[in-house]
Order: C-alpha cells, then sequence, then structure tokens
C-alpha cells in the first residue's frame, strides 16, 4: 500500500518536476540504504552491544565451547603454580591447536590474567567486550560484566 503511495508521488513529482516531493522519496530510500549497511556490518564484525544476549542458546554453547579451554589454563596452572600469560602459550602442551573463536559474540576469546589477587578468566562478548560472559577459574563460576 505505501509503495503505490510512493510511487504515485514519484510520478506526480517527475511530471509537475517538483524537486521537494523528490526529494520525499529519495530521503527515505537513502535512510534504509544506510540502516541495512550499518546492520549487516554489525553483524558480519561481530555482534553489537545491542544484540548480545548473555543468557541465551548461542551464548550456552560458546560456554561449552569454552570449557576445554578452562581445563587446560587448569592443567598449565597446575604444572606452573601460576596462569599462563595467553591462551597461545597453552599450545601445544594443554591444547594441541589454537582455539577456535567462540561461535557467538565477537570472534575473539577475552582471556584476562593477573591483578592483585591473581585472577584469571576467560570469555567472550559483544563487540568492545561489554556486555561480556566471563568464566573465572578462582571462583569456578560464569559471570556476565557490563
Amino acid at each position: 500500500m505505501s509503495i503505490n503511495i510512493y510511487y504515485f508521488i514519484l510520478q506526480k513529482a517527475i511530471l509537475m518536476k517538483s524537486k521537494l516531493l523528490a526529494i520525499f522519496i529519495v530521503i527515505p530510500v537513502v535512510i534504509l540504504f544506510f540502516l541495512g549497511g550499518y546492520l549487516y556490518l554489525q553483524i558480519r564484525n561481530g555482534q553489537s552491544a545491542f544484540s548480545f544476549e548473555p543468557n541465551s542458546r548461542q551464548a550456552d554453547k560458546a560456554k561449552g565451547q569454552a570449557l576445554p579451554i578452562i581445563v587446560a589454563i587448569d592443567q598449565y596452572y597446575l604444572k606452573h603454580g601460576k596462569y599462563p600469560p595467553s591462551i597461545q602459550a597453552l599450545v601445544p602442551n594443554e591444547l594441541n591447536d589454537t582455539p577456535a573463536p567462540p561461535i557467538y559474540g565477537y570472534p575473539s576469546w577475552i582471556y584476562f590474567q593477573g591483578g592483585a589477587d591473581e585472577e584469571c578468566s576467560i570469555g567472550f562478548g559483544a563487540k568492545g567486550g561489554y556486555p561480556a560472559c566471563h568464566y573465572s577459574l578462582k571462583l569456578k563460576e560464569w559471570y556476565v560484566d557490563n
């Protein structure tokens, strides 16, 4: 219905050579074009903060994907008495290969090691890091960081 109205107005604008009515048609089309492009880039370049859901099924799948990394970090800690400086330090002894990126959120694992209380966590999240799901190796539990 609305497409027919725009088409009718566009025809009248062309016939009347009215620039104002032509702009009335062009501006919404341009806005929709750029909005579609923006949404495409958000999906292509990683999960945005607007669409990342820490308690979703996809997040649960990514938590399952993190389990081998968590086990490898624990093994490293038992061998060396400290947490690894990076995920790469787990290859090739604790992990056979570099872990695949998380299947949900931004395509890179978030790894933190250090701080005053020697915390260590592995997680995944939206592009920019917030919100994010982290697993604390000290507390042995998942938490959401906003």
